[in-house]
């Protein structure tokens, strides 16, 4: 779903619900806008009113927590990536080459899903591995669809393997050849959650319901409002913000993508360290 055209259907909504009760209050006779009327219409208004304030309060926590969740999945995966790369390094030079396709790796997730902050790479990457055919080709660690990404085979799998075929010479480098089987396995499992939670979106039978109390509310809003440039401007301002904080919940519900999306901070700072 596209945020913004989204916010926008919300905004026209709540403009069309104020023309609507402007048009109806020109045509009801004087006795539906009695005292008596607008009290039963405030009690039954307040109820709605409540419960959207709720919901939209509700959705903005919750789309808030997922937001901060995800970020924190990355660092954990960026966290784990450090520790498995710092394993192989203590093992021995043999392991150079998983490191290095490691490295390649998160270049790749960097280049993927952060393509504008290829101007930050400069200083720890080489014009050479830019320009390096990556690992796997068209493997997204965050991609649209989930089905295509259990399709897909995981690098992470060719470094698994090649860690099994190391020869262990002590204890020491036993723990290490366990370390970094740990890690891969940490990673690939965080990995698969945080593509699944890239996929939660507002269910649109929900929206619409939303939608439809805001309409209702700004009907009665401007059935009773007197017709003034000041009373006008607020119940705009009031539609404005209501589309804004869909439009709040539909970006934070996008993590990959959009104004709101995730920092590539996390693989930043591995992309400076791992494989060195």
């Amino acid at each position: 779903m596209n945020s913004l055209l989204i916010t926008v259907a919300v905004f026209l909504c709540s403009l069309c619900g104020i023309l609507l009760g402007s048009y109806i209050r020109e045509k009801l006779p004087d006795h539906h806008l009695s005292d008596d009327s607008k009290d039963i219409v405030i009690l039954s208004t307040g109820l709605i009113a409540t419960l959207t304030a709720l919901i939209l309060g509700l959705l903005v926590a919750s789309a808030n927590d997922a937001y901060r969740s995800f970020n924190s999945g990355l660092e954990e995966i960026g966290s784990d990536i450090l520790t498995m790369d710092r394993a192989m390094a203590y093992y021995g030079s043999e392991t150079q080459p998983i490191r290095e396709k490691l490295r390649r790796h998160v270049l790749y997730i960097l280049m993927t899903n952060w393509p504008e902050d290829e101007d930050k790479l400069a200083d720890w990457v080489a014009p050479s591995e830019l320009a390096a055919e990556p690992v796997r080709p068209g493997m997204e660690p965050f991609p649209n669809d989930l089905s295509t990404a259990l399709k897909k085979a995981n690098a992470l799998s060719d470094i698994q393997d090649m860690l099994l075929k190391l020869t262990p010479k002590d204890d020491a480098q036993r723990w290490r050849q366990t370390r970094a089987l740990e890690m891969s396995g940490n990673m690939a499992e965080k990995r698969w959650l945080l593509i699944a939670q890239s996929q939660s979106s507002l269910p649109t039978p929900f929206l619409v319901v939303l939608v439809i109390w805001l309409v209702i509310l700004f009907v009665i809003f401007s059935l009773f409002a007197p017709r003034n440039k000041t009373v006008t401007t607020v119940l705009l301002l009031c539609a404005l913000s209501v589309s804004g904080s869909i439009f709040l919940i539909l970006e934070l519900n996008k993590p990959t993508s959009g104004l709101l999306k995730a920092s590539s901070a996390p693989f930043l700072k591995v992309i400076e360290i791992v494989g060195k």
